[in-house]
C-alpha cells in the first residue's frame, strides 16, 4: 500500500506542477495574440472612419458648390433672401467639409497609433 501511495504522489505532483504552471508559461502568447487582435481591429476602424471622413468632405464640397450656384443664380435675380440664403448654405458647407476633414485627420492620426501598437 505504501509504494503505491509514492507511485500516486509522483504521478500527482508533476502533474499538478503543470497543471499550475501551464497558463503562467502560455499566458504570454495569449496577451500578444490578443493584443495583436486588438491592433489591427483599431486599424481597421481607423479606415473606415478615414473613408467616412473623405465621404462628408465630398458631400460637404458639393453641398458648398450647389450654395455658391444658387448665390450667383439669386444675385443674377436680383433677390437680396435667396442670396443671403444661399450665402449661409455655403458657409454651413464650408463648416462641414472643415469639420470631414478634421475627422480624416483623426483617422490618420488612430491608424498610425494602430500601427505602432503591432
Amino acid at each position: 500500500m505504501r509504494t503505491h501511495m509514492q507511485k500516486t504522489t509522483l504521478v500527482i505532483l508533476p502533474l499538478a506542477g503543470w497543471l499550475f504552471a501551464a497558463p503562467v508559461v502560455f499566458g504570454d502568447d495569449l496577451t500578444a495574440e490578443h493584443q495583436e487582435r486588438q491592433a489591427e481591429r483599431q486599424e481597421e476602424k481607423a479606415e473606415r472612419l478615414e473613408h467616412k471622413a473623405k465621404h462628408k468632405e465630398r458631400k460637404a464640397e458639393q453641398q458648398e458648390e450647389k450654395a455658391e450656384r444658387q448665390e450667383h443664380q439669386a444675385a443674377a435675380q436680383g433677390d437680396i433672401r435667396k442670396e443671403k440664403k444661399a450665402e449661409r448654405k455655403e458657409h454651413e458647407a464650408e463648416l462641414k467639409e472643415q469639420n470631414a476633414r478634421h475627422q480624416e485627420e483623426n483617422a490618420e492620426r488612430l491608424e498610425e497609433n494602430a500601427e505602432r501598437l503591432e
